[in-house]
């Protein structure tokens, strides 16, 4: 549930105005990467797995659920090689951070780190693999900017918030810390 309602929100960020009134600076992504990401550090391995995998399977043949909607027909898109990230992004993420003894902000943080990478390297290979096959009207150096490059600083930035919400959820939840 937590992916689906990830998918739906957009990201931003609260800054400050120098007459201290608060302004919103909207990001280009949702909370669907960092969704996983949370998942996959406050969960074990195999629910992490099993979420991502249910989240690609609703979107794909139940409820446009994606940040660009959702079908059978998504998975000729070039989004569709990061969402499918998701699977190993989820179970490495999880695995990173389970083999981590203290499970501390910075552990956290890289593994939700490592998480968004695998994430980008599933999606950049199927860039190259669609590439080569002719299936995008956009070349490789566009759709690397736009799906990898453009979002991902500010997906690192998420990153750190996910990192900290895992570790409050990680004490409330009385988790050996």
């Amino acid at each position: 549930m937590l992916l689906i309602l990830g998918g739906l929100v957009p990201s931003a960020f609260l800054i400050p105005n120098t007459d201290l009134s608060l302004r919103i600076l909207d990001m280009p992504s949702t909370w669907q990467v960092a969704s996983i990401l949370y998942c996959s550090l406050v969960f074990s391995s195999d629910s992490a797995v099993i979420s991502a995998i249910a989240y690609i399977v609703i979107g794909t043949f139940y409820l446009p659920v994606f940040h660009g909607g959702g079908s059978s027909g998504y998975i000729t898109t070039p989004e569709f090689g990061y969402l499918i990230g998701f699977i190993p992004s989820s179970f490495i993420t999880s695995f990173i951070c389970r083999a981590r003894k203290r499970k501390t902000y910075l552990n956290l943080l890289y593994s939700s780190i490592i998480g968004l990478m695998v994430i980008h390297m599933t999606g950049i290979i199927n860039l190259i693999l669609g590439s080569f096959a002719n299936r995008w009207s956009s070349d490789i150096i566009t759709m690397l900017f736009t799906y990898t490059l453009g979002p991902l600083p500010f997906q690192l930035l998420l990153c750190t918030s996910i990192a900290l919400f895992a570790r409050i959820s990680r004490i409330l939840i009385l988790y050996n810390e």
